[in-house]
C-alpha cells in the first residue's frame, strides 16, 4: 500500500473555496441538484440503487458541478487500486467519521466521475452547497477507479491518495497504458 500526501493543494482548481453563485449559475446548481434527486428517486422506484445515473444527469445540467462541489470540501482522500478499494475506503471513512464528523463518501462503490458527483450532490442542499459539520468544511473519502483518476483529479483534487495495489492486467483494460 502506498500513501501519497499533498501537503500543499494547488492554488487553483478545487481546493479554492467557492461561494455558491447567484443568478444563472445558481439556477443551474439548483436544477442539477433537483434533477439528480428526482433521478435517484425514480431509479429507486425501479428497485435499483441509482449510484451513477443521478450524477450523470446533474453533470449534464451543471458541467462544472464536480469542481464547484469539490471546492467546498475540506480534506479529500482518494483510494485507488486493483483490489481492496471498497474495504479500504470504508475503513478510512469510519476513522474520519469518528474523528471529524460525517465524511462524504461513495460507499456504494460507484467509483467514476458520475458516481462521485452523485455522492456530492446527495450531500448538498438545493443550492449546491455542501452541508458543513459544526461550521467546518466536510471531509470526503472516495473510492476511485484507477483509470478514472486522471480524468477526475483536476476537478476533485486530493489531500491524500491511498493506492492499495495495481496489477498489470488492470493497466491495459482499455488498451496499453
Amino acid at each position: 500500500m502506498a500513501i501519497i500526501v499533498n501537503p500543499r493543494p494547488p492554488a487553483h482548481g478545487p481546493r479554492r473555496r467557492r461561494a455558491p453563485a447567484r443568478g444563472s449559475d445558481g439556477l443551474r446548481r439548483g436544477a442539477a441538484v433537483g434533477i439528480a434527486r428526482i433521478t435517484a428517486g425514480l431509479v429507486g422506484l425501479a428497485h435499483h440503487q441509482g449510484t451513477a445515473l443521478p450524477g450523470m444527469a446533474a453533470a449534464r445540467v451543471w458541467p462544472d458541478g464536480l469542481a464547484a462541489l469539490a471546492g467546498q470540501l475540506g480534506s479529500t482522500i482518494l483510494v485507488i487500486g486493483t483490489n481492496g478499494k471498497t474495504t479500504t475506503a470504508g475503513l478510512i471513512a469510519e476513522i474520519v467519521s469518528r474523528a471529524d464528523g460525517r465524511p462524504i463518501a461513495n460507499r456504494s462503490g460507484a467509483n467514476r466521475r458520475q458516481g462521485i458527483m452523485t455522492s456530492l450532490v446527495g450531500a448538498s442542499d438545493l443550492h449546491g452547497r455542501l452541508l458543513a459539520d459544526h461550521g467546518r468544511p466536510r471531509a470526503a473519502v472516495f473510492e476511485v477507479d484507477e483509470l478514472a483518476l486522471e480524468q477526475i483529479l483536476p476537478d476533485l483534487g486530493a489531500s491524500v491518495i491511498v493506492a492499495t495495489n495495481l496489477f498489470r492486467d488492470q493497466l491495459d483494460r482499455y488498451g496499453e497504458a
